[in-house]
């Protein structure tokens, strides 16, 4: 394939950004120090959440299939709200057949996303939740999209 027929590369998002703006995008999640800064991050991860879910209503089924993604958004959401999920919890969240929900969430877990950790009071039951690496990357994402609406919306009162 020569050149002039390939696709160009993708632009890391933020790339036309200048300097500060860019900066400001992708904080890490120590800067996130005002109450509402959470409470807008786990917003976001609500309505990316039900999005799909109303999606996934209108489409044919089974067309899109993202089930870590899913996981990631809800547990996001349920440590704002200070929820502890379950894995059986997390495999409804998925919204796949519960086999498939297992085996992403052994996968997450190979890739450091999540910790386990068992039910002091269930020994059938274990609780997942982001690990610190899944949730500081949850919060550059979720700062990134807050980054588009401010960009599509105007000026949205800064995270600092």
């Amino acid at each position: 394939m020569t050149s002039e027929h390939r696709k160009p590369s993708p632009q890391p998002y933020g790339a036309g950004l200048t300097s500060p703006d860019r900066d400001s995008i992708f904080v890490g999640a120590a800067h996130l120090d005002k109450p509402d800064d959470r409470a807008r991050l786990a917003a976001i991860a609500r309505a990316e959440y039900s999005s799909r879910r109303r999606r996934d209503g209108l489409f044919e089924a089974d067309i899109f299939a993202e089930p870590a993604w899913d996981m990631l958004l809800d547990l996001y959401v349920q440590s704002y709200e200070a929820r502890s999920v379950s894995i059986h919890s997390l495999c409804i969240a998925a919204a796949v057949p519960q086999t498939t929900a297992l085996r992403w969430i052994g996968r997450l877990d190979a890739l450091g996303l999540i910790d386990r950790s068992p039910c002091p009071h269930d020994a059938r039951v274990v609780y997942v939740v982001l690990s610190a690496r899944g949730l500081a990357l949850m919060e550059r994402y979720l700062l990134g999209q807050l980054g588009e609406i401010a960009a599509i919306a105007g000026p949205l009162t800064s995270l600092r």
